[in-house]
C-alpha cells in the first residue's frame, strides 16, 4: 500500500463477520459504516509509522495505556465462512 495515497479495500470477512446481517453481533448504520469497503487513509498509517519511528529512534518511553491488538488468525477472502470464524 501507497502511502500517500488513500484507497478503498474490499473489506471482506471483516464486514461481514461484525454487522448483525450476515455473521456478526453489532447493529449499526450501514450508510454511516459500509461493510463492503474499507476506506485506508495512507496519510494515517504514514504518519503512525513516523511516531513510531521517532520513540524507537528517541528511545522514549510511553507512560499511558496502550490499546494493542491483533488477529490470532486469519483466512483468505476465497474460503467458506465457518461458524468457529467467529469464536
Amino acid at each position: 500500500m501507497n502511502l500517500h495515497k488513500s484507497q478503498d479495500v474490499d473489506a471482506g470477512w471483516y464486514g461481514r463477520s461484525i454487522h448483525v446481517s450476515d455473521k456478526g453481533e453489532w447493529n449499526f448504520d450501514l450508510n454511516k459504516k459500509p461493510i463492503d469497503k474499507l476506506r485506508l487513509h495512507g496519510s494515517f498509517f504514514s504518519a503512525v509509522h513516523r511516531v513510531q519511528q521517532d520513540l524507537v529512534k528517541r528511545r522514549i518511553t510511553v507512560k499511558c495505556p496502550v490499546l494493542f491488538m491483533c488477529s490470532n488468525r486469519s483466512m483468505r477472502a476465497n474460503k467458506t465462512w465457518r461458524d468457529e470464524y467467529a469464536a
